[in-house]
């Protein structure tokens, strides 16, 4: 329970301005000719806009100006890509669950040019 607790406090300042849209949503979509699929853990409706959650419970990319260009993991870019169809989608993130915080995806755009 400990370990929940810096989640749960996270969560109720986030659902001041936040609410959960979805949880474990299966979307496709054609990007570039390609069908593109996944599941995203969780969609949450923001004031900015649609937000992509992806929990981990272990380890996740972490990316710096430097290494950006030799990124190896899109699963964030393709969540971005998905979540698209339900509206304007504002941030992708990591919800790191043993830590209980949120590790918004930077880049993103850049890894998104194609």
């Amino acid at each position: 329970m400990q370990q929940l607790e810096p989640f749960i406090d996270n969560e109720i300042k986030r659902f001041k301005d936040t609410e959960i849209r979805a949880c474990e949503l299966e979307l496709s979509k054609k990007v570039n000719g390609i069908t593109i699929g996944g599941k995203i853990d969780r969609l949450d409706n923001t004031v900015e806009g649609l937000e992509v959650l992806d929990y981990k419970s272990g380890s996740y990319p972490k990316y710096n100006p430097k290494s950006v260009e030799k990124a190896t993991d899109f699963q964030l870019e393709f969540y971005y890509l998905l979540a698209q169809n339900e509206g304007e989608v504002n941030a992708c993130g990591y919800y790191d669950l043993k830590q209980g915080r949120l590790l918004m995806k930077t880049y993103l755009r850049q890894n998104l040019n194609f």
